[in-house]
């Protein structure tokens, strides 16, 4: 009776060695597919990783790219304001220009800008550019205030003038465009061109 029950034993250990090795086989299972889920997800959450950064450098891209067109159009609505100054011999207008430091450039120049570009070297070229436009026009509207822009001695003057803040405004805005660039090194500026 003693054997019987032993071999009863033996059994039914064998039975739950069998089930334990059967579980096993399953939780090592359900671990393979685990890490593949993990893989899975670890992968996944790269590409979204990875997609979030380029978004985040498309953004900065564009945020920078309007800001540089913004200044253009200032300078280009300043020196149109200066032209049609000169022309109209307008008076209350030629008080009405200021310097660069006191334009939209001229202040972000020495704040935002300050932050966001002053490691780029186009960033530190800007000023010079930029005063001479202010000076060539600061220079010339005066003529606006005594009527005498268009006689014919004031004429080479000032067409020499305008001559200056135009030369000084395409290097400002070559400046301009190269510091983007300069700050978005990661942007394919032949798909951008």
């Amino acid at each position: 009776k003693a054997t019987q029950e032993i071999a009863i034993t033996i059994q039914t250990l064998q039975l739950e060695s069998n089930d334990i090795q059967s579980n096993s086989e399953e939780i090592s299972t359900i671990a393979v597919n685990s890490q593949d889920d993990i893989n899975r997800f670890e992968s996944t959450l790269e590409q979204f990783t990875q997609k979030t950064d380029e978004s985040a450098k498309e953004a900065k891209f564009i945020r920078d790219s309007l800001f540089g067109t913004l200044i253009k159009v200032d300078h280009i609505i300043f020196k149109s304001s200066a032209y049609t100054t000169v022309l109209n011999e307008n008076e209350e207008k030629a008080n009405e220009f200021s310097d660069h430091k006191s334009c939209r450039l001229g202040n972000w120049y020495e704040t935002t800008g300050k932050e966001m570009f002053s490691h780029t070297p186009s960033y530190k070229a800007l000023e010079i550019p930029h005063k001479m436009v202010h000076d060539m026009v600061l220079k010339t509207v005066p003529c606006a205030k005594t009527h005498n822009c268009l006689t014919p001695e004031n004429r080479p003057k000032i067409v020499k003038n305008f001559l200056e803040m135009e030369k000084a405004s395409n290097q400002l805005f070559e400046l301009i465009h190269k510091m983007v660039k300069e700050a978005n090194p990661e942007v394919n500026w032949e798909e951008v061109a």
